[in-house]
């Protein structure tokens, strides 16, 4: 995900929410700010413990932190996922290179080195808007090639 927040920092409070687009959150975001206060640390990513299941795994926890993120999910140990939900302070959006769209993956990175960035873990999983409509269309699909290959499929009628 490229991340342009920096060209905001004027406008930004002393810490912001970054959310992806492509997902549907069913979070508590109440629990994860007061997470994020408690935490005291520059950034906190949201976290559900995956092991592959709707998604390839790209983070391993330690201690409370996140101790690596890899989107390849070449690393040992990755059993969390990212959910698409990040806490940032201000000073750390700072840190990014002005004028630019930068993966987010390089904030996680720096923060990561430094023992900084904060795990809020989720019960909740997410669901990833495009690949459910995408399955959604597709078992839809299926199924009315199958009633149409049986002769069974519903006429269509000026009525409706």
């Amino acid at each position: 995900m490229l991340f342009r927040s920096r060209q905001a920092l004027p406008l930004l409070a002393d810490h912001c929410h970054v959310m992806y687009g492509d997902s549907y959150l069913a979070l508590d975001y109440a629990a994860i700010e007061a997470a994020f206060q408690a935490a005291r640390k520059p950034g906190l990513m949201v976290v559900y413990q995956n092991r592959n299941s709707w998604d390839r795994s790209n983070v391993r926890l330690g201690a409370g932190v996140v101790d690596v993120y890899d989107k390849t999910g070449a690393a040992e140990g990755l059993h969390w996922i990212d959910e698409g939900v990040s806490v940032f302070t201000r000073a750390a959006v700072a840190e990014l290179p002005a004028g630019e769209a930068v993966d987010l993956g390089v904030l996680f990175q720096a923060l990561i080195a430094r023992g900084e960035l904060a795990a809020w873990v989720s019960t909740q999983r997410f669901f990833d808007a495009l690949q459910d409509a995408i399955t959604a269309h597709s078992t839809d699909m299926a199924r009315a090639h199958d009633l149409a290959r049986r002769g069974t499929a519903p006429q269509l009628t000026p009525e409706g």
